[in-house]
């Protein structure tokens, strides 16, 4: 099983995707690359509306996210941290 972290500054990489409040979690690598992928295209797109409307949008740094295999078992946040993850 694989999921998207986010790096945050309060709690380094996390899964911060959820759908109706459940972590998103992908059954291959690969399914949450295109996952990624498809989300950092939609922020360029944003970003580049915005910019010709004169607006200010800045989209998310590809370096802040990453492709992590987790578990199954469950790993409390605080062991998350702790471990990286593992």
């Amino acid at each position: 099983m694989y999921e998207v972290q986010h790096y945050t500054w309060a709690d380094g990489w996390i899964n911060t995707w959820t759908d109706d409040d459940q972590p998103v979690t992908y059954a291959t690598e690969a399914e949450a690359q295109k996952a990624l992928d498809e989300f950092l295209e939609e922020e360029k797109e944003e970003a580049a509306l915005a910019a010709l409307n004169g607006e200010d949008f800045y989209p998310y740094d590809p370096d802040e996210f990453r492709i992590w295999q987790v578990d199954l078992k469950k790993v409390s946040p605080e062991d998350a941290r702790e471990t990286g993850g593992k």
